[in-house]
């Protein structure tokens, strides 16, 4: 069981603020038990899609070669009270149809987790901070499918989906570099019902590597928790801080299965 064989297809229809697009995607990849934390992965993935942007519609087939490393010691996946998650992953693209020049994109994620004490409150102190670039291609040169957005439940709350980053036209453009930072206090108050506090930070920007002098999309808000029998359910209630002039509405509500991180 160190190795495994993973092979999948999707048929993806999007309608998002920045773009809209059929995809059908197939991949197939190989990971690899290295050692008790460490993973690795190698793959091959084809992708055809029909991308409309700015009324402009054009078609890609896109040939890549996924390769991730991964590091988790955490002590439960669904709910993690100690350890660490580092995720590496480098993706390079090459159209077969030649209307994308080559591109690589990369982006690397942590996740710390920190058990306060063993108190009746549970408290328990999560970061996460991820970096990604691409790089071989100018913005629009990339598939909008293929830039990176920010915004949402699982990036930066406060935001609405694809809400924190460049506009153009008065959509979401995307970029080549995202970072995010998030920090959550999660505590019980009782054996099933948990409540959160949260800060999230960063942004995508046009450039290769983010640029600082641009103010950083920075949401915070508070959460609970339901801790069911198959994992926790989460309801949370975000404001943004910063970068309020694009919004469609001055606050956020995310409810899913899981924790945000």
């Amino acid at each position: 069981d160190k190795q495994n064989l993973n092979i999948s297809s999707s048929l993806r229809d999007e309608d998002t603020e920045a773009f809209t697009g059929k995809t059908l995607e197939a991949m197939t990849s190989i990971d690899r038990k290295l050692s008790d934390y460490w993973t690795g992965e190698l793959g091959v993935g084809l992708e055809l899609s029909e991308i409309e942007e700015d009324k402009d519609t054009d078609t890609f087939g896109l040939v890549s070669i996924p390769a991730g490393l991964t590091f988790d010691n955490r002590d439960d996946p669904l709910n993690p009270h100690s350890g660490h998650l580092l995720n590496l992953r480098m993706k390079p693209f090459f159209d077969t149809l030649g209307q994308a020049d080559p591109f690589y994109k990369s982006q690397i994620t942590g996740t710390a987790y920190f058990d306060m004490s063993e108190s009746v409150y549970d408290p328990v102190l999560a970061l996460r901070a991820s970096f990604g670039s691409i790089w071989g291609a100018a913005t629009e040169n990339i598939p909008a499918s293929k830039r990176f957005f920010a915004g949402g439940g699982g990036s930066i709350r406060g935001y609405g989906f694809q809400e924190a980053g460049p506009y153009e036209g008065g959509d979401p453009a995307g970029g080549r570099s995202l970072i995010e930072t998030n920090t959550e206090l999660r505590m019980k108050l009782t054996e099933t019902i948990g409540a959160v506090a949260f800060v999230d930070a960063g942004g995508v920007y046009d450039e290769v590597y983010p640029s600082f002098d641009e103010d950083l999309y920075i949401g915070g808000g508070l959460g609970a928790r339901y801790y069911s029998s198959f994992g926790p359910i989460r309801f949370d209630v975000a404001l943004p801080f910063t970068n309020k002039e694009n919004l469609d509405q001055n606050y956020q509500i995310y409810i899913s299965i899981g924790q945000a991180f």
